[in-house]
């Protein structure tokens, strides 16, 4: 509500993240699933970003020791899940990102929106709770 959620790329705020418009304590989750997740990342995992300042982590997967990319195969299909009780000043952002690495460097991907509306299976949502 009140444009707190930046969705493009040419809005006010941080790109694709939540601005809090009050100090207060905010309730945030998010979870990402992917499809088809190539085998060959060491691990994934998914994260709040909290104005390049702070970050909450969700579980790290490991992907090829027990993980679904174990013995060269890909993952038909994988959930990562992070929630978080969060302080947040006013106009402090908060922004989900995905991150994997293969051990010759690390990848990030935002939450930008993109995907089926019909098939919602990734979200980012969050409320001021006190």
């Amino acid at each position: 509500a009140n444009g707190d959620f930046c969705p493009l790329s040419f809005c006010s705020g941080e790109n694709y993240a939540f601005t809090a418009p009050v100090a207060g304590k905010y309730f945030f989750k998010c979870q990402v699933r992917l499809d088809t997740v190539e085998y060959w990342w060491d691990y994934l995992w998914l994260r709040l970003n909290i104005s390049d300042s702070r970050y909450v982590y969700g579980d790290i997967t490991y992907w090829q020791t027990g993980g679904p990319g174990e013995a060269g195969e890909d993952a038909p299909a994988w959930t990562w899940t992070v929630s978080a009780l969060v302080d947040l000043s006013a106009s402090e952002w908060v922004k989900p990102e995905f991150k994997a690495n293969n051990g010759s460097g690390t990848t990030t991907w935002t939450m930008n929106g993109d995907g089926d509306a019909s098939s919602p299976r990734s979200f980012f949502t969050g409320w001021l709770v006190a």
